[in-house]
Order: structure tokens, then sequence, then C-alpha cells
């Protein structure tokens, strides 16, 4: 347990054979990998750093962070696919950037550096590579990474506190929601293939994600008192619910197949993949629409502003798009039920006319 004089012998003046290579005081403290510093104050403050903090448990002394986030990642084995991948993504980007350093190495000022200063590149149709600025999105996910595994450090008593609390992702855009028209929405339809028509209008009148939406059956569909209702098991939330289908898109629905099938299919009858349906097919057909920048998710609130339009009340729509609280609807449809207070004082200016003579 010292500070080590790497560039001269122990009467500190006889110059070593590394003389002048390399950082020159190094701290070996029992229980934490040797780290090497430029000047001895450096070297003397980590040396009191790792003196004051308990000793790693048993076999995590030499741990990097590479092992934890294989620990991390380990422990995300569970999630969907496409959960998986997301956070694996950034797994990747904190593995790459901070793999081989201990976790008594990460500094929060580098972290914020590092966030601050991620990008991401994009191949073009013609190959040419172009790097811009990463979103707040991608940020997020690697610090995530990071923070997570270094959470397991501390389990570990490798350090005490997390270098990544207050790390800042930067300022989300609020991207303002599209909604469509009937009218719209039919166009869209009819600008798809002949056999993604159905799955448009059911997107579009349901409500449901379009992941949820791929990973329906026939049998998932089903007609209980006269009134036809979709079983969404594979939700985001977790926890399944029965959505509504008006009838008219209930009768587009091809559902004289066995129960297990895809209730929606490509051309050559297998299960739809959402991001080949986004890019092939409803990408173009938003285009050949006109309405700049129309995602799937659009269609989702498509559907919650037809249910509103349709007498819906806010229970109604939470419990058909399976938001978590009527809070959360209200916070991103509220207007539409603004628009609808003019007609109920219609309504009740007609109820107040007939029972008083048309006098108020």
């Amino acid at each position: 347990m010292a500070v080590t004089d790497l560039w001269h012998l122990r009467d500190g003046e006889t110059r070593s054979l590394r003389y002048g290579r390399g950082l020159q005081w190094q701290v070996r403290v029992p229980g934490h990998p040797s780290q090497s510093f430029r000047t001895k104050k450096a070297a003397q403050l980590h040396e009191a750093k790792l003196l004051a903090s308990p000793k790693p448990l048993p076999g995590y002394a030499g741990s990097t962070v590479e092992d934890l986030l294989d620990a991390w990642i380990a422990g995300k084995k569970g999630l969907s696919r496409g959960g998986f991948n997301s956070v694996h993504a950034g797994y990747m980007r904190a593995r790459n950037r901070w793999g081989d350093y201990t976790p008594d190495q990460v500094l929060p000022y580098e972290v914020q550096t590092w966030a601050a200063s991620m990008t991401v590149s994009k191949t073009l149709r013609d190959g040419q590579k172009v790097v811009r600025p990463a979103g707040r999105d991608t940020k997020i996910k690697a610090i995530s990474a990071l923070s997570g595994a270094l959470e397991i450090a501390i389990q570990r008593r490798m350090i005490t506190a997390n270098p990544c609390t207050g790390t800042r992702a930067g300022r989300s855009v609020k991207r303002d929601p599209i909604f469509l028209d009937v009218g719209q929405l039919r166009a869209l339809a009819e600008a798809t293939m002949e056999h993604c028509r159905a799955m448009t209008w059911f997107l579009g009148t349901t409500g449901v994600r379009i992941g949820e939406c791929c990973a329906l059956n026939v049998e998932n569909v089903s007609k209980r008192q006269g009134k036809w209702r979709a079983r969404v098991r594979q939700a985001k939330s977790g926890r399944g619910r029965d959505v509504p289908i008006p009838e008219s898109v209930a009768n587009m629905l091809h559902l004289d197949r066995p129960g297990g099938a895809p209730l929606f299919t490509t051309a050559g009858g297998g299960r739809i993949d959402k991001d080949n349906w986004r890019a092939r097919i409803f990408k173009p057909a938003g285009e050949a629409l006109g309405v700049a920048g129309l995602r799937p998710h659009d269609l989702r609130h498509t559907a919650a502003s037809l249910m509103i339009l349709s007498g819906a009340t806010v229970k109604d729509v939470q419990a058909a798009l399976g938001h978590s609280s009527a809070k959360m609807t209200l916070d991103l449809y509220a207007g539409w039920w603004d628009d609808g207070l003019d007609d109920v004082s219609d309504r009740m200016n007609s109820l107040i006319g007939e029972t008083s003579g048309n006098r108020p």
C-alpha cells in the first residue's frame, strides 16, 4: 500500500529504465486495481479515496466496466425482442467507450462529455455515410446501460457513488401528434397494398400499437353480445386488454382461418414484420397522402380522436388504448373533449328549450 515513483529508484535520485515514459506515480492498494497518475498529489488523493472506501467483495476487485455491463445485460434477457434490442444498443455504446475502464476510473465530467458528443451514423442509398449528433433517446439508452452497470459496481463495493448521477442527455423535442380525419384515413388505406388495407383501418380505428397489431392472431378477434372485440395479449404494458372493433372494420378481416394464424399477413401469407411494414408499406402511402412526417403511431392518435368524436368518455379511451391512468389520456387528448363542449351546450340548450317553451 503505497504511492510509488515509477521514474526513480528507491533513493529518489537514480533514474529507472522507464524514466520519462508513461505516468510517473502508481497507486497500489490491496483489493483494488493499480492505477497510475501524472502528479504525486493526484496519486495521493486517489490512495486516500481507496483507503476510505470499503474493500470490494471477494472475486470482484479486478472487474472492468465490460464485466459489469455483461452482468447488467444478462438481467434484460426476459424482455421482448424489440425491448432487448433497444437496451442492447445502449449496452454496445457504453461497452465500446468504457469497457476497458475499472469503475473507479469513470469520472462524472467524462461521462457528461461522452453523452454530449455522442453521434450516430447512417448510410444513404447512394452509399454515402452521414454522421450526425445522437438524439436524446439514443443518449438515454447508453447512459442507462452505463449507470446500470455501475450500480452493480456499488453493490459489489467497488465504488461508493455512481458517476452517471446527474448526467444530462439534453432536452427532448416533443413532436405534435397528427390526427387524420375519416377521409384521410380512407385515402391512406387505399394508398397501401391491397392486403394491408384492412390493417390500416384496424390501426386507425382501434388505437392498437403497431407491434401489438402484428402479434394478433385470428383467435384474438371475437364477437360478444353483438359487438366485435380484439384481445391484445402482447401489450406494451404487459397487461392484456379488450379493444372494440367497428363492425365495418371487422367485416374486412379474414376470420375464416385457423385460430393460430396471424390476423394480418404479408402477400405470401406470413406474419407481418412491423419494421418492414413501416418502411415498405406505410411510408410510401403516407407520402402519397401528402401528410408530412406521418408515423404509424399517428394512427393510434387518429383512433383516439375518432373515439372521442363518436362520444367515448375518458375512461373508454383509456381502456381501449391501454393507458395506465385517465390522467395520461387527458394529457394527450384533452383538446378533443374541449372541442366537444360546443355540442354539449347545444344539446343542453335544446333540452332547456323543450322543457320551458323555448324560453330559459
